[in-house]
């Protein structure tokens, strides 16, 4: 199985501190589960309105169960 976390959640568990704060920023990061049938889980949209302008961060990761 293979979902994504929401960044309010990722936010709550590992947090940055940034010694000049970046004006657009996006955490996003898959949980990944083996399975040995299909699971259903909820639809997901992927965030929004992430800007590449000025001082930004992006961050992908992968978090194994």
């Amino acid at each position: 199985m293979i979902y994504p976390e929401e960044m309010d959640l990722i936010n709550q568990l590992v947090q940055v501190n940034y010694s000049v704060k970046p004006d657009n920023e996006l955490r996003f990061f898959y949980a990944v589960k083996g399975a040995n049938e299909k699971i259903d889980i909820a639809n997901h949209n992927v965030p929004s309105g992430f800007k590449r302008e000025g001082f930004y961060v992006a961050e992908w990761g992968v978090i194994t169960k």
